[in-house]
């Protein structure tokens, strides 16, 4: 699109070998709140075939990607759960209040 209008798009997409694909700069972003984790230059020159997509380059690129977002998943799953253990807590507190306030 760019060569054709010479514009600037921002794509956003889950897909990491479309993102690669089409990018000149893949940003990875944290789960909550999102900001950008890494920002990732994708080098092969344009246009891209799609057979750069089988390439040792390529396949580095997506697997440091992969291994960000994986990263990220693993963090934003941890504090959702400290979160939940937090909120069963304050649960059980206010039940207990309530109990010794009633009896």
């Amino acid at each position: 699109m760019w060569e054709r209008h010479h514009q600037t798009v921002l794509f956003i997409t889950h897909d990491i070998g479309e993102a690669l694909l089409l990018a000149d700069t893949v940003c990875v972003m944290t789960a909550r709140p999102g900001r950008i984790k890494r920002r990732i230059a994708v080098d092969p020159p344009r246009p891209r075939p799609i057979e750069v997509t089988t390439s040792p380059e390529f396949n580095a690129l997506k697997r440091e990607v992969f291994a960000l977002i994986r990263e990220e998943s693993v963090r934003a799953a941890a504090v959702s759960a400290i979160g939940a253990e937090r909120a069963r807590c304050a649960t059980r507190a206010a039940l207990s209040l309530r109990a010794a306030l009633d009896g």
